[in-house]
């Protein structure tokens, strides 16, 4: 559900900054690539084959730089708002156009 993941993300950062932490980490399925992107996360590696996930993406977030952003009820709503226009975006580019018959 892209809800749950958007309040986990939340709450990650939200524990990070409170101990400290400057760095995120995680794997990225390529259909949310411009979703995490979007959100402040950059590539630390080249692609590999998770085993539960297939193709993922190893990827970094700066907390220090991106933190405050993503957290808290503001960071829900910037990161909801982000996954649907991501998750629309990515419908469209999968459209197939249809071709004009006389």
């Amino acid at each position: 559900n892209g809800m749950a993941a958007i309040r986990l993300i939340a709450g990650q950062v939200q524990f990070g900054l409170r101990h400290g932490m400057n760095e995120c980490y995680i794997d990225c399925v390529p259909s949310l690539f411009k979703y995490y992107t979007a959100l402040g996360f950059e590539v630390t590696g080249e692609e590999f084959y998770h085993r539960e996930n297939g193709p993922s993406v190893p990827m970094r977030l700066d907390l220090v730089q991106n933190g405050e952003m993503l957290s808290g009820e503001d960071g829900i709503w910037r990161m909801l708002k982000l996954y649907i226009k991501t998750m629309k975006e990515a419908k469209r580019s999968q459209a197939v156009p249809t071709e004009d018959k006389p």
